[in-house]
């Protein structure tokens, strides 16, 4: 890619997120993934499908996964793995699920 390109695409993106950072803000928690729940709870079914614990340790203890996001069965695997492998991860959330626990909306692990 052109670099011309690059820098148009990176102005893009800027402005997408300047115009949407009115409408929700993003909490980003970065460190490594202690904890893995996958969530057979009855009363939780057709809800949520993975909560993790990080250290550092998240502000609400757990976050999770929730069946309204459309990649959940690829981030599902992507968290398990990062957790098997001790892997970094920046876990983003920009709302609450329905029990008030951070919304996992995306994953980047190194």
């Amino acid at each position: 890619m052109k670099i011309l390109s690059k820098i148009n695409v990176a102005v893009f993106i800027s402005g997408i997120l300047i115009l949407t950072s009115g409408i929700a803000s993003a909490a980003v928690y970065d460190g490594k993934i202690t904890v893995v729940d996958f969530d057979g709870n009855p009363a939780n079914a057709g809800k949520r499908d993975i909560c993790i614990q990080m250290l550092p340790a998240l502000p609400s203890t757990w976050a999770c996964l929730y069946n309204t996001n459309f990649m959940r069965p690829q981030l599902s695997t992507m968290l398990r793995e990062a957790y098997e492998q001790k892997k970094s991860c920046q876990v983003y959330s920009f709302n609450n699920g329905f029990d008030g626990y951070p919304a996992i909306q995306t994953v980047i692990c190194y």
